[in-house]
């Protein structure tokens, strides 16, 4: 799952969803998910997946961070 997160475009989406389907909180394929999300331009699905991870773990830095560099392109 890391290494799907760092390039997402090895993943498919059935994938994801078949794991979020039985295990709706498993952070790294939220990640995964985010990151697939991205690279679609979809920044909005991204933002709440990023979002959903950090309502399981606060102090999760890379959704932190991805959430905040997200936050500021869209300040612009």
């Amino acid at each position: 799952m890391i290494a799907l997160a760092k390039n997402a475009s090895q993943a498919s989406a059935a994938q994801i969803d078949q794991i979020l389907s039985v295990s709706p909180g498993y952070v790294p394929a939220l990640m995964v998910k985010a990151a697939m999300a991205l690279q679609k331009s979809d920044t909005e699905t991204a933002r709440q997946t990023y979002a959903q991870v950090l309502k399981i773990y606060p102090d999760f830095a890379p959704a932190r961070k991805q959430l905040t560099v997200l936050d500021a392109k869209n300040k612009k």
